[in-house]
C-alpha cells in the first residue's frame, strides 16, 4: 500500500475502476450528528482522533484499518478524493469511463475530455443519505434509468443491510442486479444474482423483509440473543399474517392486528408452537420457568437462579412494543431507499429519545421497570 495520501488516492481509483470498462459509482457513508447509528459505532469502538489531510504529499497513517474506526478520517478521506481525481495523472487510469463519487450531500462525475479530467456536480445523485447501505439504491435507480442493452448492475459489498435493500427494490428495475462479495486472497469471491433471489421469494416475502430483518436485528436495532435470523426466516416463510405485519412496517402505520401478529411471532422465534394461544408475557415466563424455576429434587430451591442470564428470555410486551416502533422507523427508510430525500431523524413514538449529549438513545418501555412494593 502507498505511503502516502496520493498514492492512496491512485490505488482506490485503480481498484474502483478495475471493475467495470464503463461506469462506476464510488458511495461513502456521512456521519452526521446526532445519528440512530450513534450507539453502534461506540459499540464498535468509534474513535474520535483528529485527522487533517491536506495533500496528496502527505504521509497516510500507517494503520489504515485503526485510521478507518475514526470518524474524523473518514470525513476527510472523500473530500480529498474530489480534489485529488481531477488531477491530470488519472486520466490513464479513468480512460473512457465515468466515475461518480458521492459523498455527504454531494455527487461528482469525473470523465476525461481531451486528455483532461473533467470534474462535474451531478444534482440529481445529491442526496441526505447517511448511509452508503441505502444510498447505493439511488444510484442503482440512476444507472437503470439509462438506455444501455444486457444491463447488468453489480454493487461490490458484503453487508447484509445492501442485500435486503437490493432484494426489495430490485423488482422497481428492468437490469439485473449482482452483489459481488468476498475476496480473491480469501478465495470466496463471487457473485449473487440478487434479481434472481427476488424473484425466488416472491412478492409477498420481499416486501416482508425489510421490516424482518430490521426486527430480527440490524445496525440501527438490537437483536434477540441467539435467535439469529434463519429459524425466524423459516418460521416467516409459513407466517402469512406476520409477513403482511412486516411489508406495513415500510409503508405505514401498523393497527393492532399487525401488532399481535408480531407478538405471536416473536413468541414462535423464542419457543412457542405454531398452535400455542400463550401470550408473549406467558411464553416469557414459561421459558424462565423452564430454565431457572427450581426441581423438586434439588437441595437449594434458588440453586438455578445464579446462573441467570436475562438476555436469552423472550422480551415482555412493553419492550416488543418499543421494538416494533423502531423497526418500522428503519424498514420505512430502507423502503425509500430509491428516493433523494428520506427521513433519518426518529422522536419518541419511533422509540429513540435525544439525550442531554444531544446523542439518541433507545427507550426500552415507558412503564416501571419494578413493581410497586
Amino acid at each position: 500500500m502507498p505511503g502516502n495520501y496520493g498514492g492512496l488516492a491512485t490505488s482506490i481509483l485503480r481498484q474502483a475502476t478495475y471493475l467495470s470498462r464503463h461506469r462506476v459509482d464510488i458511495v461513502f457513508d456521512a456521519y452526521p450528528r446526532p445519528s440512530i447509528k450513534d450507539s453502534e459505532r461506540a459499540r464498535r469502538g468509534i474513535e474520535e482522533k483528529e485527522y487533517i489531510i491536506t495533500g496528496p504529499e502527505q504521509h497516510r497513517p500507517k494503520n489504515l484499518a485503526d485510521s478507518l474506526k475514526s470518524r474524523s478520517f473518514k470525513e476527510q478521506l472523500p473530500p480529498f478524493l474530489a480534489r485529488e481525481w481531477e488531477s491530470p495523472q488519472y486520466t490513464h487510469i479513468i480512460e473512457d469511463r465515468y466515475v461518480y463519487l458521492a459523498y455527504l450531500g454531494s455527487c461528482f462525475l469525473f470523465y476525461v475530455n481531451n486528455g483532461k479530467v473533467i470534474k462535474k456536480a451531478v444534482d440529481e445523485l445529491a442526496s441526505n443519505h447517511e448511509e452508503a447501505d441505502t444510498r447505493i439504491c439511488t444510484h442503482v435507480k440512476a444507472i437503470d434509468s439509462m438506455n444501455f442493452e444486457n444491463k447488468n448492475i453489480v454493487s461490490r459489498a458484503s453487508d447484509t443491510d445492501i442485500a435486503v435493500n437490493m432484494i426489495y427494490h430490485c423488482k422497481k428495475f428492468a437490469a439485473n442486479v449482482w452483489m459481488d462479495v468476498g475476496t480473491s486472497a480469501r478465495n470466496d469471491r463471487r457473485y449473487i444474482n440478487i434479481s434472481a433471489i427476488s424473484m425466488a421469494l416472491g412478492e409477498s416475502l420481499c416486501n416482508a423483509l425489510p421490516g424482518f430483518h430490521a426486527f430480527t436485528g440490524s445496525d440501527y436495532t438490537p437483536a434477540f440473543v441467539q435467535k439469529g435470523k434463519i429459524r425466524p426466516f423459516a418460521i416467516l416463510e409459513k407466517d402469512k399474517p406476520a409477513q403482511n405485519a412486516f411489508a406495513k412496517m415500510s409503508r405505514e402505520k401498523l393497527d393492532n392486528a399487525s401488532v399481535e401478529a408480531l407478538k405471536f411471532f416473536t413468541t414462535r422465534i423464542c419457543g412457542a408452537t405454531a398452535t400455542s394461544k400463550a401470550s408473549l408475557n406467558q411464553q416469557r415466563y414459561k421459558v424462565f420457568e423452564k430454565g431457572y424455576g427450581p426441581k423438586a429434587s434439588a437441595k437449594n430451591p434458588l440453586e438455578k437462579l445464579k446462573g441467570i442470564a436475562a438476555s436469552t428470555i423472550p422480551p415482555c410486551e412493553a419492550e416488543l412494543i418499543k421494538h416494533i416502533y423502531r423497526a418500522s422507523f428503519v424498514a420505512k427508510m430502507w423502503a425509500n431507499a430509491d428516493q433523494k430525500e428520506i427521513e433519518q431523524h426518529p422522536n419518541a413514538s419511533d422509540g429513540w429519545k435525544l439525550n442531554n449529549n444531544d446523542l439518541y438513545e433507545i427507550i426500552w418501555f415507558d412503564r416501571p421497570q419494578l413493581p410497586t412494593a
